[in-house]
């Protein structure tokens, strides 16, 4: 089957934009209640894992690239590989605006841009924005000046505490996206694009997509040579967060635990079957500055959930899930990124000649390329 598909968007939906909380406020506007704090996160790898470290990615392909790795030698997932993770999840599951999408892949192609409705468009105005440029924050050029805002989130790097070696392997091909069949990349009325792309998980208990040496296409390399971290490499990071209102919090915490039966993709290969990772949510310490500031006893205004976290974190979800949950998107993510996936179903690319070149295959949709060959 195919290994991606679309997380759908409400587009009866318009996302709610309204201006932000700024960084320099101690309370919220009347009696609302700001969340400022820090979240512990381990995080469990369950399919290989690769990151390229740009320091061991040599030029001779004889030599495998190697996981990054920070200065002191601990394998990391960057701090920014998580937060595109999470602010997409936050996008999609908040209904926020579609911040990378423009719908332009190659103007020789197929141009998706009137496909999108112009109220789902990437923010450009730092006082009315979305859950998600409010959240991880906005930078927009337009008409020769800069519109920003900082996001009120911050990812460290995930340090490795345990690490496990896979072996060195040529991965399987990967190319640019081709959206020329647009029966994926548009949902069935073609009014609309089909929502945001989700890689599906493939088996912990198989081996990613490989080849048996470098495959060219265009004379240059289609696939890569490297040795990523196995199942059972742990990390650790933190996520510090200042003046989230409740739904942004909501959406954070949501973004990061997920529901019980689904599981984060990230990193290199997500096509193949590699990237398949847990987070597990540890300590949530929430501080309350005004309180920090205006009273002198030590420690007031800090609460921390360690063996409760999970009381504080579904009291917040709770909320989300009632009054700003995009239905439509958890609904497909929850088939997508189905943890573990479904044993009758093996995820590869269809083949071109067999699939894609053939006139039976107008109209067809991703959930009929269940059987259709590999791509060669």
């Amino acid at each position: 089957m195919n290994p991606y598909d679309f997380a759908r968007i409400d587009w009866e939906r318009i996302p709610e934009r309204r201006k932000p909380m700024w960084h320099n406020r101690l309370v919220g506007n009347a009696d609302q209640k700001l969340y400022s704090g820090q979240l512990e996160v381990d995080l469990d790898v369950l399919t290989p894992l690769f990151i390229v470290d740009p320091r061991h990615d040599p030029a001779d392909n004889r030599e495998p690239a190697l996981s990054i790795q920070n200065d002191y030698g601990e394998y990391i997932i960057p701090g920014s590989s998580l937060k595109g993770m999470l602010r997409t999840l936050v996008e999609t599951l908040g209904n926020g605006c579609l911040t990378l999408f423009d719908g332009e892949y190659d103007r020789r192609e197929i141009n998706y841009r009137n496909k999108i409705a112009s109220d789902f468009r990437h923010c450009w105005d730092n006082t009315n924005l979305c859950i998600a440029c409010r959240t991880f924050g906005m930078l927009q050029e337009r008409e020769g000046r800069g519109n920003v805002f900082l996001g009120k989130v911050n990812i460290g790097d995930a340090i490795a505490y345990k690490h496990v070696l896979y072996q060195s392997i040529y991965t399987g091909v990967l190319v640019e996206p081709k959206p020329r069949h647009k029966d994926f990349y548009l949902d069935v009325s073609e009014e609309h694009i089909a929502g945001r792309k989700f890689y599906f998980h493939h088996s912990p208990n198989g081996k990613p997509i490989t080849a048996n040496s470098l495959q060219y296409m265009g004379g240059r390399p289609s696939n890569r040579y490297i040795r990523p971290l196995a199942k059972g490499t742990q990390f650790h990071f933190r996520i510090d967060f200042t003046n989230l209102e409740e739904d942004e919090f909501g959406a954070l915490l949501l973004a990061v635990v997920l529901e019980e039966t689904m599981r984060h993709k990230v990193g290199y290969g997500k096509p193949l079957g590699m990237g398949s990772v847990e987070l597990i949510p540890t300590k949530l310490t929430l501080i309350d500055y005004a309180a920090r500031y205006t009273q002198w006893k030590m420690g007031q205004g800090k609460q921390e959930f360690e063996k409760d976290i999970w009381t504080e974190v579904n009291r917040h979800l709770a909320i989300f899930y009632a009054q700003h949950l995009q239905t439509l998107a958890i609904e497909d993510l929850r088939r997508i990124w189905r943890f573990p996936p479904d044993p009758g179903v093996n995820y590869y690319y269809p083949s071109k000649r067999e699939w894609f070149d053939k006139p039976v295959s107008k109209g067809k949709r991703i959930a009929d390329t269940r059987s259709v060959p590999r791509q060669m």
